[in-house]
């Protein structure tokens, strides 16, 4: 006997959890031989999957990270940190499941399978959704940490104000020391830090203040932190197999997120002496938040010198109405075809050709933000899930560059 909230998961002799609006499922449960249907409460089903995993919470040190940007790269950096000091950390976030933050049920699995297999920490993305859905309730955390809190995901909480409450709520509310930004802003990273840009810092900053909390010395934190390896997606270079110019895939896909890597990509591009120009291909995705489309496009188009409107997810939205809808925030002068160097805010709907345009368009010099997806493997389409990986896609293009031999 198990339980399952998920009426596809059911076998024969399951107890069904009936979540608030799963009533339609009901029936299909009972047809897969649920012998018992039980109502409950996202709260009720934590507490009840946190008994029935033996609170694996109450053993392992969780850590929780919070924010609208950086939650991957530092749960990915105090992971990294844990190990190299001798623990045995698992890290659970974007790139380990379809969810940020699963559902209490799973997350209290996954803890549970942890301790069996030696782990002492589980290192945990906390996102807005697995706090407003109560999937984080009943978890002993030992500390919490928030990168940063920018507008994101208002398809779901339909304001700021709201979003920020629940972020907040979670620093403050449940078990735990808490670092908030304005706790580590100052603390000093080791000279040799490998990760390029500011954003990539302040992750690292958190990170450190959260392993010192935990009561690891600097030193140690230190040693670690100066063979960070980024996660994937994250400002993840690509091999331009010597044809002078830099191209790198990352995930940002909100406003904040857009600002972040162009200003850290024009960093690198003055450390660098590039002189070339600054590059973005970029979409927003589908039956997500709108408003944030325009203001995407918006700073795309102030920090970049050549801008290409794509595709990101589209879902069941049409392409070329969320384009639009993109363009409304980049100024009239910007929009105009460019010259044969791309020079203008270009739209191209499909993906795959976009990622081609600003690879064979690119020259010495350059620097191209592949920007939106990240470590995602797959773009929606409608109901369709097919497979696309931009660092696939980029690595494609520049091969075919490299043959056809276009000057540079």
């Amino acid at each position: 006997m198990a339980f399952q909230y998920d009426s596809r998961k059911l076998t024969a002799g399951d107890i069904f959890l009936c979540l608030p609006g799963g009533e339609s499922y009901v029936e299909d449960a009972r047809r897969r031989g649920a012998i018992e249907i039980r109502r409950v409460t996202r709260a009720e089903m934590a507490c009840l999957a946190s008994e029935v995993y033996g609170h694996p919470s109450k053993t392992l040190t969780v850590l929780g990270v919070t924010g609208t940007n950086g939650k991957t790269t530092t749960v990915t950096l105090l992971g990294q940190i844990l190990f190299k000091a001798g623990f045995k950390p698992v890290v659970s976030g974007t790139l380990t499941g379809n969810l940020t933050t699963p559902e209490s049920l799973d997350l209290q699995q996954q803890m549970a399978v942890a301790l069996t297999q030696g782990a002492t920490h589980f290192v945990m993305e906390v996102s807005s959704h697995g706090i407003a859905q109560e999937r984080v309730a009943a978890i002993q955390f030992a500390g919490k940490g928030l990168t940063n809190m920018t507008q994101d995901h208002l398809d779901f909480h339909q304001t700021i104000e709201a979003y920020r409450a629940t972020k907040l709520g979670f620093m403050r509310e449940y078990p735990g020391w808490s670092v908030l930004p304005e706790d580590y802003r100052s603390i000093t990273l080791p000279s040799g830090f490998p990760l390029l840009g500011d954003f990539n810092r302040q992750n690292a900053q958190l990170a450190k203040a959260m392993a010192l909390r935990t009561g690891l010395k600097a030193s140690v934190i230190d040693a670690a932190l100066k063979d960070a390896q980024a996660p994937k997606g994250r400002f993840e270079p690509v091999d331009t197999q010597g044809l002078g110019f830099t191209v790198v895939v990352d995930y940002a896909h909100a406003p904040d997120g857009i600002q972040q890597v162009l200003q850290t990509a024009r960093q690198v591009m003055v450390e660098q002496k590039m002189n070339g120009r600054l590059w973005i291909m970029f979409g927003c995705g589908g039956d997500r938040d709108r408003s944030k489309r325009p203001i995407m496009g918006g700073l795309a188009a102030q920090l970049a010198d050549c801008v290409v409107v794509t595709s990101d997810n589209p879902r069941t939205e049409d392409p070329d109405t969320i384009i639009q809808e993109i363009l409304v925030g980049i100024p009239e002068n910007r929009r105009a075809k460019g010259d044969d160097r791309g020079s203008k805010v270009e739209v191209i709907v499909d993906r795959r050709e976009a990622i081609c345009f600003v690879v064979n368009r690119a020259q010495v010099g350059d620097f191209v933000v592949v920007a939106g997806k990240g470590h995602e493997d797959y773009q929606i389409v409608g109901a369709q899930k097919i497979h696309f990986d931009d660092c696939e896609e980029v690595k494609k293009a520049l091969q075919e560059r490299v043959k056809r031999n276009l000057p540079l």
